[in-house]
């Protein structure tokens, strides 16, 4: 069994805890402790005191891409826990900016500034990585689709020159429990089509149970959020638990055309997979 316990989102409904633009998943298999993203800011820390969350048994920290929705809480997360290693892509060290607010501001610093402060606890996965046995990181994701990864807004830097994100750094979690896998991604920014197909052609003769995540769907064009909603309808998958960027009423989309379970993770909501 997988347990998973969101410490921060960008919803809440019960008292004593806060919400913000970010994410951050606890994750329980059977023997190991993981950590799934770190949140905008150290308010899942103060959110798992709350809850009664053990971060210093975390074993190993999982950030899925550079952004600092989702690195934001790792610094003093490092300092309260000692022992955990940080995984992600070397790519998500490479500045990136975003011009929403009219004007290009860099949005991966809380993760250049973990690493300076504690290179050695940094691992960069370079290859579709087995963390434990059944636990995967995969790091290339295929381009099934085209129209998924469309943040025109986005940027890196390239050769000193501004180019749109291709979120090289993107990575997602892929569990085996049961002889069945269950996805979990951050933001799905190279696609949520893109993630499941990709874990599909991984491991041909195991089915996706569950995916859990963030699909970047929020303020998104309707035909798109339609085609991800058939495609997911159409798939095998049994359980989709969205939050963050996929949207609340983009998830409601999704949750009258999907024939499976559908959920919707607000902070301090508990999964059992």
């Amino acid at each position: 069994m997988i347990q998973i316990k969101i410490l921060i989102e960008n919803t809440v409904f019960q008292p004593d805890v806060c919400a913000e633009h970010g994410l951050a998943i606890y994750l329980k298999t059977r023997d190991h402790t993981l950590l799934f993203d770190a949140g905008q800011t150290e308010g899942f820390l103060r959110n798992s005191s709350v809850f009664g969350t053990p971060l210093e048994e975390i074993e190993k920290i999982i950030i899925s891409h550079g952004h600092y929705d989702h690195c934001g809480g790792l610094l003093p997360l490092l300092e309260k826990n000692t022992r955990a290693e940080v995984y992600c892509k070397e790519e998500a060290l490479i500045p990136k900016f975003s011009d929403t607010y009219q004007e290009k501001r860099q949005i991966n610093l809380p993760l250049i500034h973990a690493y300076k402060k504690h290179p050695s606890r940094f691992c960069f996965v370079k290859e579709n990585h087995e963390l434990f046995p059944g636990v995967w990181i995969i790091s290339h994701i295929i381009q099934k689709t085209k129209f998924e990864n469309d943040d025109a807004k986005l940027y890196c830097l390239s050769e000193n020159q501004f180019i749109k994100d291709p979120f090289d750094d993107e990575i997602f979690l892929l569990i085996e429990d049961d002889n069945q896998l269950h996805l979990i991604t951050g933001c799905s920014h190279r696609g949520i089509i893109n993630m499941i197909h990709t874990a599909t052609m991984l491991f041909p003769g195991k089915s996706i149970k569950s995916v859990t995540g963030g699909f970047h769907l929020r303020n998104k064009d309707e035909q798109r959020i339609q085609l991800v909603a058939k495609y997911l309808n159409e798939s095998q998958i049994e359980q989709i638990n969205v939050c963050h960027c996929t949207g609340i009423e983009e998830y409601l989309v999704i949750k009258k055309i999907f024939r499976g379970k559908t959920s919707y993770l607000s902070t301090g909501m508990l999964v059992k997979l």
